[in-house]
């Protein structure tokens, strides 16, 4: 069921195809090119931290911080063919985090932004 949620299984393409193609002609051939393509719905805490990861960063890079955080300051959610999931960490726990941490797991100057935004977010009602 999370999976399905994750990836709007439920959702139809051909209408959001459609739709996307008349409102921008690259859209059209991305949904010509990859049938199946999906928006996730991606939490939204993560999604922030995500795309603070990914300034000035490649997807393989962006992919290992966030795996780095989760593993150190997530949730385990259980383990498949020797591989341990983790869910991505509260703006709680992010809260608690210092700088020196954070560039200890490689996110270099982007620490201080994970700091700052999972502080700033929380005090104004995360």
């Amino acid at each position: 069921a999370a999976v399905a949620d994750l990836f709007h299984l439920k959702v139809p393409l051909l209408p959001l195809y459609d739709e996307w193609s008349k409102a921008d002609a690259k859209c059209g051939l991305l949904a010509g090119g990859f049938p199946g393509l999906r928006v996730m719905r991606q939490d939204p805490v993560e999604c922030l931290f995500s795309f603070i990861c990914s300034s000035n960063n490649n997807i393989a890079r962006i992919t290992l911080m966030i795996q780095r955080i989760s593993e150190q300051y997530g949730e385990l959610l259980g383990a498949h063919g020797g591989h341990s999931f983790y869910k991505f960490p509260t703006l709680e726990a992010l809260s608690k985090v210092s700088e020196d941490e954070l560039r200890a797991l490689g996110m270099g100057y982007r620490a201080k932004f994970i700091v700052r935004s999972a502080g700033l977010v929380l005090e104004r009602g995360g």
